[in-house]
């Protein structure tokens, strides 16, 4: 990733935060009643 810039490394790992919490939705407390979903990045 060394062609990348500091913004698109940040925006990647943000990407990669968001499909984590999507794979934990069904962990939710509450699930599948009530479901927080996750926002997705800018």
């Amino acid at each position: 990733m060394d062609e990348a810039t500091e913004a698109e490394v940040l925006l990647l790992k943000a990407w990669k935060k968001y499909r984590v919490a999507l794979n934990r939705v069904q962990d939710q407390q509450q699930y599948p009643d009530v479901i927080e979903w996750p926002v997705a990045p800018a």
